[in-house]
């Protein structure tokens, strides 16, 4: 299965965009756009997974999970960070206790401290700190190993390897099934460097 999995993956694909022909704007269809964004997003179609949530929204206003995941994909898709920040934080304020919704907020606010660059010294830092405190939380909240491996690249972008090295560690430990092996892999070999 796993060598065909693209195969696999491109059959849901067109057979969700053939159901979703059929049933043009019917409510119901919610489910099949957000199975069609998530599939579309693991095919690293950015564009075709913001359509696919943009659509649920339309179909279900304020659906809080679809708020977060449209943020989320803002930031793989180097979309608009302001947009995505205010998704997160909509998402934090409606469910403050869940873990992925804080990890997305710390996620937004890493990516907008990057593409600020050095040109405000002082908001870059506060938006790194912000997004470390988020990363923190999420991952007291949660034993998934993602919060834990965007809190290490955090650490690295911010030259703090031995800091980095304890989220690994932590993310590895959490990676019960191993399908973050690879990721943990590449951010270990980062901190060699540092």
């Amino acid at each position: 299965f796993p060598e065909n999995e693209d195969a696999y993956r491109q059959k849901a694909i067109d057979a969700l965009k053939r159901a979703i022909d059929v049933g043009k704007d019917d409510p119901g269809l919610a489910g099949v756009f957000i199975q069609l964004g998530v599939l579309l997003a693991k095919a690293d179609d950015c564009e075709g997974a913001q359509e696919a949530f943009e659509e649920v929204l339309a179909l279900k206003p304020g659906d809080i999970q679809i708020i977060n995941n449209l943020a989320y994909i803002a930031v793989d898709c180097e979309g608009d960070l302001d947009l995505a920040l205010e998704r997160a934080e909509k998402a934090v304020l409606a469910q403050p206790q869940k873990a992925e919704y804080r990890d997305t907020l710390g996620v937004v606010l890493f990516a907008r401290a990057k593409a600020l660059g050095s040109d405000d010294p002082a908001a870059r830092e506060l938006l790194l700190s912000r997004a470390e405190n988020e990363l923190k939380q999420a991952s007291r909240l949660s034993q998934l190993p993602t919060p834990m491996i965007n809190l290490a690249q955090l650490h690295l972008f911010m030259e703090r390897p031995d800091k980095a090295r304890l989220a690994i560690a932590e993310a590895s430990d959490r990676d019960k099934d191993g399908r973050y092996r690879e990721r943990i892999n590449g951010l270990l070999e980062q901190t060699k460097d540092g």
